[in-house]
């Protein structure tokens, strides 16, 4: 989550900070819960299961290169 926030902070420019307790539930209100888990993730279950390859870019690169931002 930190990597994400600090790709669309970065295409907004401005600064990411790190919240936590009473700050980060107030800034995300019903979401918080789902910001603060560790939950890491990985699509090699469905590579395996499925065959699939992804084609497209990384998150990260999306990100910072697609215009989301702009």
């Amino acid at each position: 989550m930190r990597a994400i926030a600090e790709a669309i902070a970065s295409g907004l420019g401005m600064a990411a900070k790190s919240l936590a307790g009473e700050a980060l539930a107030a800034h995300f209100t019903w979401i918080a819960r789902f910001v603060a888990i560790d939950n890491p993730t990985s699509s090699a279950l469905t590579r395996e299961r499925f065959g699939w390859q992804p084609t497209g870019p990384e998150l990260l690169d999306d990100i910072a290169h697609a215009g989301y931002c702009a």
